[in-house]
């Protein structure tokens, strides 16, 4: 279980940092749109930290593997 909660406080960090990065650029293509100028090394710079985010989908499986086989995540029927 505190392995669980470990990974959970972990990917709770990155999804928030992924927020972030999204917001950023978001806003960058908002201002190209309206017209603005966009530097380049700005939306480089949100490119390559989201990129250290590409395991956040192995993490969530991970995390998912472990909460199942401790029985900690109980399958609910969808009716």
């Amino acid at each position: 279980m505190k392995n669980q909660i470990e990974k959970s406080k972990e990917l709770l960090v990155d999804f928030q940092n992924i927020e972030k990065l999204y917001s950023e650029g978001f806003e960058l293509v908002q201002n190209f749109e309206n017209g603005k100028t966009v530097q380049n090394k700005q939306l480089n710079s949100i490119v390559r930290e989201l990129s250290k985010y590409d395991t956040v989908g192995t993490k969530c499986l991970s995390l998912l593997i472990d909460c199942e086989s401790s029985e900690s995540l109980k399958n609910q029927e969808i009716r």
